[in-house]
């Protein structure tokens, strides 16, 4: 993985005719950089440089603060991503996330599940392996009886499988086991 930083940044050389200047995301991946307008304004007086978010002065710095975690959070979340599928993230394929027009990111457990399972299967892998992966996600994925997203994934789901699978698939199959 590149390395993928974001910074927020006021336009400071830009002053707009109501007397405010425009907060940007900069993104910068290997040594690439892109400004991101974030389409957010602020006067100077009601910007905090040191914490870069908005001051109480401001009537709406809490909209604009969360405005400005919301854009912050979206690059986390690409870079997370790329990261877990073990692909390179460059910038022209971050732009393309940032704006929407690649839908190649992941939402869920399952849609990852499936979608690596088919790669490998592409690229390397033997018909039986991904037979059995599939088959195995999907008896999964009928457990829980609905698609879920990352954050569902918690220690009680798990344990909850875990002990579906000891019970039930398990018990019923026969000569297989742990």
């Amino acid at each position: 993985m590149k390395n993928a930083t974001a910074q927020i940044h006021i336009r400071s050389d830009f002053e707009r005719k109501d007397g405010t200047f425009p907060i940007y995301l900069r993104v910068t991946i290997d040594r690439e950089t892109k400004k991101i307008p974030l389409g957010i304004t602020v006067s100077l007086k009601y910007w905090d440089i040191k914490h870069l978010e908005g001051k109480r002065g401001d009537v709406q710095h809490l909209k604009k603060n969360l405005a400005r975690d919301k854009e912050l959070a979206r690059v986390q979340e690409i870079v997370l991503n790329h990261k877990i599928e073990g692909k390179t993230l460059t910038l022209e394929r971050f732009d393309e996330y940032f704006k929407g027009i690649s839908t190649n990111l992941k939402n869920s457990f399952f849609e990852l599940a499936f979608s690596e399972i088919e790669n490998d299967y592409a690229h390397k892998g033997s018909y039986e392996t991904y037979r059995t992966r599939k088959s195995t996600i999907k008896a999964v994925k009928d457990y829980f009886n609905k698609d879920f997203p990352f954050d569902y994934i918690d220690y009680n789901a798990l344990k909850r499988l875990d002990d579906h699978l000891k019970k039930e698939v398990i018990a019923n199959r026969p000569g297989r086991g742990f």
